[in-house]
């Protein structure tokens, strides 16, 4: 008899949980819903777009070889929706190679078949955590820049409007700018 599923909020994270294995999808899933995660499932790679899509998910653990796609396409696809999207991949053919590919393409993990049921849940955890403070340092960041904008500028001429309006535009970016005059 399974352990019953914490309890679900709004604030529950999302996990898309990308595999062709019913079976293993159902089992790893019970673990996830045990810890307090949703688990939105997809059987392939369309079947994941459209779930990335549609739900917005926390985090995305995906089976590398898939029947239709790949995980390596369901990363890049997540990486696209979400360039901060924690991405998870899976693999019963655990190769070296592989991992480091998937690493390179911005995963965030890699784990090899048959899953350890509490390094998933550790490996998960650790992932929206990661995703939760890196969200948090950005809203921070932008509280900080409108509380402390740019100082204010005192004049209406046009070369200083221009400069003024320049400055507005690259404020948000992280980048270095350099001011002439």
């Amino acid at each position: 008899m399974s352990a019953p599923a914490a309890p679900q909020t709004r604030d529950t994270p999302d996990v898309l949980l990308v595999d062709d294995n019913e079976d293993l999808r159902y089992v790893i899933a019970a673990v996830l819903a045990r810890h307090g995660y949703r688990v939105v499932e997809a059987g392939d790679e369309p079947a994941a777009i459209e779930a990335l899509r549609l739900h917005r998910p926390s985090l995305v653990l995906s089976d590398l070889r898939l029947p239709t796609g790949d995980g390596l396409g369901v990363l890049r696809a997540a990486k696209d929706l979400d360039p901060a999207l924690p991405v998870v991949l899976m693999t019963g053919y655990g190769a070296i190679d592989e991992a480091v590919a998937a690493v390179r393409e911005g995963a965030l993990d890699y784990l090899t078949k048959p899953v350890d049921h509490d390094h998933l849940a550790l490996t998960v955890s650790r992932a929206i955590e990661q995703r939760r403070i890196v969200t948090e340092n950005l809203l921070l960041k932008e509280a900080l820049g409108a509380r402390h904008g740019a100082p204010t500028i005192v004049g209406d001429h046009p070369a200083l409007t221009e400069v003024l309006r320049s400055l507005r535009r690259v404020a948000p970016l992280d980048t270095t700018v350099l001011l002439g005059g």
